[in-house]
């Protein structure tokens, strides 16, 4: 409930700010499934922050489709200005609270650090 246009900014920056989480974590998309992200030498992923990267082949097939639908979302309904198309925006906050859970697991937990997650 609330400001219409607050709401919308709220939603895509949560879209934009997954997609970097899952690149993050070792999560991108190429063609038409995800992928190992081709980091350039000034990125950041898991590891760098003593974490580690998910390894794709541990995901189950719905994980991989979530994501992989979540990635495309991200780009073509909010980075990149794209031709309108219909994205499966209800399955969003579960995609997300997935998110959360591996940044839990495969970043803080690893590295040793408290996760408090808002309420």
């Amino acid at each position: 409930h609330g400001n219409p246009a607050l709401l919308d900014a709220s939603f895509e920056a949560s879209l934009i700010t997954g997609r970097m989480y899952l690149n993050v974590l070792g999560v991108s998309k190429k063609n038409n499934s995800i992928d190992i992200p081709i980091y350039k030498t000034d990125d950041l992923n898991a590891t760098d922050l003593g974490g580690k990267l998910i390894d794709l082949s541990t995901l189950s097939q719905t994980d991989k489709d979530d994501f992989f639908n979540f990635l495309i979302m991200a780009d073509k309904g909010a980075a990149h200005l794209t031709l309108p198309r219909r994205h499966d925006w209800e399955n969003t906050h579960f995609v997300i609270d997935k998110i959360v859970s591996y940044v839990k697991t495969h970043i803080y937990s690893p590295a040793g650090r408290l996760f408090e997650q808002a309420s």
